[in-house]
């Protein structure tokens, strides 16, 4: 498959992390098992420095700060009803207190993950296309092309 480049699209690598790497406002994606009350015991943590790949001029309204993107208008939104587990998360760290860092997702809502030596961290870092090499696994987000190709928003690096 053919992937086209553009000036525009972002180039990301995965580096492996620890819970010293998690700040306040970082946005993070989480997996694992939630409780009867929602809070999560997390098997694995992404951390990015932007919210699904928004950049300077993100698209769909997105805010140029790296926050969360706006969804296209009728998008229905899922909140977890309280009292029904779930598997994972994804928002903004509100807070950090030990081993509990507190994330609010985009409608505010807020949601508790426990970290611990056993959580997975990996942090996505920028990069550029010469750290593009032949071999390495790669992830593409993009539009196909009238060519059958990929008209490439991103391209992460995996480790």
């Amino acid at each position: 498959m053919t992937v086209n480049i553009t000036a525009d699209t972002t180039v990301q690598r995965v580096v492996a992390g620890a819970s010293a790497d998690l700040k306040v406002g970082q946005f993070l994606s989480v997996a694992g098992t939630a409780d009867a009350n929602g809070d999560i015991t997390a098997s694995s943590v992404t951390v990015t420095t932007r919210a699904f790949g928004a950049s300077s001029s993100p698209p769909n309204g997105g805010p140029p700060d790296g926050g969360m993107p706006s969804p296209p208008s009728g998008t229905p939104q899922f909140t977890r009803p309280t009292g029904v587990p779930g598997n994972g998360a994804f928002g903004t760290i509100a807070e950090i207190s030990g081993n509990r860092v507190t994330i609010s997702g985009q409608q505010g809502q807020q949601t508790i993950v426990m970290v611990s030596a056993d959580t997975s961290i990996v942090v996505m870092t920028d990069a550029s296309l010469s750290d593009l090499r032949v071999g390495l696994s790669v992830t593409v987000s993009g539009r196909q092309n009238d060519q059958g190709g990929i008209d490439a928003i991103s391209i992460t690096v995996s480790r």
